[in-house]
C-alpha cells in the first residue's frame, strides 16, 4: 500500500493535541495536590474531633465522679461508670509505644496517665463505700493530679498537631498558590496556542477552498484562461485542486475542439450557402435566353428588345446583390421585374395579384427567396394553362413573424415532393424540377439556423408556398 503522509491539517492537529494534553496534566497534578490538602485538612480535623471527644469524655466522668463522692448516689455512679468506659475506649486512639517523638510521648503519657486516673477513681469509689476517708482522700489527691496533667498534656498535644498542621497547611497553601498560577498561566498559554494553531489552521483550510472557489466561479462565467491552482497541501484538498486543474485543461482542449469544429461548419454552410444560391441564377438565364430566341425567329423585334431590357433589369438586381442579405422591398421588386419579362414572354394569359403590408417593406430576409418561388409557379402551376392562370402574393405580419404566402391555380405539387425532406442533401430524382424550391427551402433553414419556415401544400386549386421569416426587426 502506499505511504500516506501527514498533512499540514494532521500536524495542526498533533499539535493541539499535544497542548491540550500538557494542559491536562497540569490541572490533573493540581486537582491531586488540591485533594491531599483537602484529605491532610480532614485528617486534621479529625485529631481535633478525636481530642476533643477523649477530653469531653475525661470532664465527664471526672463530674460523675466527683457527684458520687459527694452525694454518693447510685445515679451518679452509674453516670460515672458510662463516661469511663467512652474514655476507656477513646485511649486506644493514642500512641502507647515508646517513640523518640513529642507527639508520641505526649500520647503515651495521656495514655498511662489516664490509666492511672481511673485507678484512682475506682479506689476512691471503694473507699467511699467503704467509708473509710483516709484512702478515699488519698485516691481522690491521686485522681486530680492525674486528671490536671492530663488536661495539660493535652493542650500540649492539641498545640503540637495545631502548629504541625498550620505548618503544612502554610506549606500546601504557598504549593497550591503556585500550582494555581502556573495551571492560569499554561491554561493562558495553552488557550493562546491553540487559539493560534486554530486560526492558522481555519486560514490554512479556507484560503485554497475560497481560491478553488473564486476559480470555479471563472469558468462558470466562461473564463478558461485561468493559472492552475497552486496548492500542495497534501490532503483532500490539494486532491481536489489536482483534480479541478485537470478537469480545466480538459475543458480547454475541448472547447478548442468545439471551436475548430464551428469553424469547419461555418465554412461549410457558408460554401453549401453560396453554391445553392449559385443554382438559380444560371437556371433562369437559361429559360429567359430560350424564349429570346423564340421571339427572335418570331422577328418580333420591339418585344425582344422590351424582353431583353427587362431581363437586363432583372440580372442587374440580382449582380447587385454582394452578400446573403436583402431587403425585402428589393425582393419583392425582383419579383415584379420578373413578372414583367413573363408578360412579355406570355402575354396577357395569367393575372398577377399583390397584397403587401408597406410597413414590413425594410425587413432584412435572405437574399433571392422570393423569385424561384413565383417562377416555380409559373414553370410547374400555369404555364401550360391556356388563359385563367392566376398568382398571388401576400406579405403580412402574423403573431411573431412575417407571412409570406405565393398562391397559383395550376395543376399543385406531385405527391413525392410533398412527401420529400426539403432539409436533405440529396439531390432530388427528377432533375431540375423544382429546384427553386429546394434552393429556398435549404438556405432558409441555413440562414436562420431553425427547421419548420418553409412549407408547401395543394389547396382547392393550384399550389401554396408559405414562408415565415422570424424575429422581422424593420431596419
Amino acid at each position: 500500500m502506499p505511504k500516506r503522509t501527514v498533512g499540514l491539517r494532521g500536524k495542526f492537529l498533533l499539535v493541539f493535541l499535544a497542548t491540550s494534553a500538557a494542559l491536562g496534566l497540569v490541572v490533573a497534578n493540581n486537582m491531586i495536590l488540591t485533594g491531599r490538602f483537602l484529605s491532610a485538612i480532614g485528617s486534621t480535623y479529625a485529631q481535633n474531633a478525636r481530642l476533643y471527644d477523649f477530653l469531653h469524655a475525661l470532664e465527664a466522668a471526672d463530674y460523675n465522679y466527683q457527684a458520687y463522692l459527694r452525694s454518693k448516689s447510685d445515679v451518679s455512679l452509674e453516670s460515672y461508670y458510662r463516661s469511663a468506659n467512652v474514655l476507656r475506649q477513646s485511649l486506644n486512639l493514642f500512641n502507647k509505644e515508646i517513640l523518640d517523638n513529642p507527639t508520641a510521648l505526649l500520647e503515651r503519657d495521656i495514655t498511662r496517665l489516664s490509666e492511672s486516673y481511673l485507678e484512682a477513681t475506682e479506689r476512691a469509689i471503694a473507699g467511699r463505700r467503704a467509708r473509710d476517708i483516709e484512702a478515699q482522700r488519698e485516691a481522690l489527691s491521686l485522681s486530680n493530679k492525674a486528671c490536671a496533667y492530663i488536661r495539660r498534656y493535652v493542650e500540649e498535644l492539641d498545640q503540637i498537631w495545631f502548629e504541625g498542621n498550620y505548618n503544612y497547611y502554610t506549606e500546601t497553601s504557598e504549593k497550591i498558590a503556585f500550582m494555581r498560577t502556573l495551571s492560569a498561566f499554561l491554561s493562558l498559554l495553552v488557550f493562546s496556542v491553540n487559539a493560534l494553531f486554530f486560526i492558522a489552521f481555519i486560514r490554512f483550510t479556507t484560503k485554497p477552498l475560497l481560491l478553488l472557489s473564486k476559480n470555479s466561479d471563472e469558468v462558470s462565467r466562461g473564463n478558461y484562461d485561468i493559472p492552475p491552482l497552486d496548492i500542495d497541501t497534501g490532503d483532500e484538498i490539494s486532491l481536489l485542486a489536482k483534480t479541478f486543474d485537470k478537469m480545466l485543461e480538459g475543458i480547454r482542449e475541448n472547447m478548442s475542439q468545439i471551436e475548430k469544429n464551428n469553424h469547419l461548419e461555418k465554412y461549410l454552410q457558408e460554401a453549401r450557402y453560396s453554391s445553392l444560391q449559385a443554382q438559380v441564377k444560371p437556371h433562369f438565364l437559361f429559360n429567359c435566353l430560350n424564349a429570346a430566341a423564340q421571339l427572335a425567329m418570331f422577328e418580333n423585334a420591339d418585344a425582344a428588345c422590351r424582353f431583353i431590357e427587362r431581363l437586363a433589369d432583372f440580372y442587374r438586381g440580382n449582380l447587385g446583390i454582394t452578400g446573403e442579405d436583402a431587403m425585402l422591398r428589393g425582393e419583392i421588386d425582383l419579383v415584379l421585374i420578373y413578372v414583367d419579362i413573363m408578360r412579355v414572354r406570355f402575354g396577357d394569359g395569367f393575372r398577377f395579384e399583390k397584397n403587401i403590408d408597406p410597413d414590413l417593406l425594410d425587413v432584412k430576409v435572405p437574399s433571392l427567396i422570393l423569385q424561384p418561388i413565383v417562377e416555380n409557379a409559373f414553370n410547374h402551376g400555369i404555364r401550360d394553362m391556356e388563359s385563367g392562370g392566376e398568382i398571388s402574393l401576400s406579405v403580412r405580419r402574423e403573431n411573431d413573424v412575417i407571412l409570406i404566402c405565393v398562391k397559383d391555380n395550376g395543376k399543385g405539387f406531385p405527391p413525392e415532393l410533398l412527401e420529400m425532406d426539403f432539409l436533405d442533401d440529396r439531390p432530388y430524382a427528377n432533375g431540375a424540377v423544382h429546384i427553386g424550391i429546394l434552393n429556398v427551402a435549404r438556405r432558409l433553414a441555413l440562414y436562420y439556423g431553425r427547421k419548420g419556415l418553409f412549407e408547401i401544400e395543394n389547396g382547392l386549386a393550384g399550389a401554396i408556398v408559405k414562408i415565415a421569416i422570424p424575429n422581422a426587426i424593420s431596419k
